[in-house]
């Protein structure tokens, strides 16, 4: 899935299309550069683009699709990730099981479960190596 980001046309954002073109060669990151019909759009597309600069983000007329992801001054956009349904058909003991994990977890934050889950992991790991 390929995003976008799209800019008016004028001699600052020239600049900035240009930064970002040349930021996501350097990288090897290809992106196409065009611009709309009646030339007032500057239109940037590509897997993902790479912003050197995130003010060019905050601007009143600029549009993109996907997400954006910011460290520091260099932010990414990409496809925005999709869900994926799956049915299981579980035992009921199973599904006793996965009701009292999810009443546990309700309470916390996602980093405090993962954090738990790592924890259990090492604790267990050197239990089996010390046996």
């Amino acid at each position: 899935m390929r995003v976008s980001l799209t800019l008016e046309n004028t001699l600052d954002n020239q600049q900035a299309s240009r930064l970002i073109k040349n930021t996501n060669k350097e990288k090897n990151n290809n992106i196409e550069v065009s611009f709309s019909n009646d030339l007032k759009k500057i239109v940037l597309e590509g897997d993902t683009i790479l912003v050197p600069d995130a003010r060019v983000l905050n601007q009143k007329d600029v549009s993109f699709t996907g997400e954006v992801h910011c460290q520091g001054e260099m932010c990414e956009i990409t496809a925005k990730e999709k869900g994926k349904t799956v049915n299981l058909h579980l035992d009921s003991h199973l599904v006793q099981e996965l009701e009292q994990i999810r009443q546990y977890v309700s309470s916390k934050t996602q980093h405090d479960v993962l954090l738990e889950i790592f924890k259990r992991g090492i604790k267990e790991l050197k239990a089996e190596r010390s046996d």
